[in-house]
């Protein structure tokens, strides 16, 4: 029998294996290993970090809002971030990152690239590629990514 994704999602995510009913295997049908693997290729280093974070998905809703999330970890390619709210991959965020590092709020546009259920809560795990690469944004990222408060993998 084909995997089939839970009803209550209407795109393919990348649920915990005991969601899926299949042992090894994701609802989007890839293996364990391979959704590690896409975890973790990245174009840059990424940076533990801790920091609030708002977001807002982009979309012609206008009732969209900005939303609490938290910073996980960061690069000047894309963050990781943790969730309450489900932000679908393939779609565009909002994101303004605030630090006490630095004092000046950095925002950029963001682009989904996996999504991860945590087990048993009602939260996820979301990959964010930056899609704004100004020399500005990296220079704020880059000034961020310096500071003390952040460590490297």
């Amino acid at each position: 029998m084909k995997d089939e994704i839970i009803p209550r999602y209407e795109h393919p995510v990348n649920l915990p294996l005991a969601e899926t009913g299949q042992a090894g295997r994701t609802s989007g049908g890839m293996s364990e290993k391979e959704v590690n693997a896409m975890m973790e290729r990245r174009r840059a280093v990424r940076k533990n970090f801790t920091c609030p974070l708002q977001v807002q998905a982009i979309s012609g809703d206008a009732g969209n809002f900005m939303r609490n999330s938290f910073c996980r970890n960061i690069s000047l390619s894309g963050l990781s971030m943790t969730s309450f709210d489900f932000y679908p991959v393939n779609g565009n965020v909002h994101l303004q990152i605030f630090s006490d590092a630095w004092i000046k709020l950095i925002e950029v546009i963001g682009h989904v690239v996996w999504v991860e259920q945590l087990p048993f809560q009602s939260k996820y795990k979301i990959g964010v590629e930056f899609m704004d690469r100004s020399s500005e944004m990296d220079r704020s990222i880059s000034r961020l990514l310096d500071s003390e408060d952040v460590q490297g993998d």
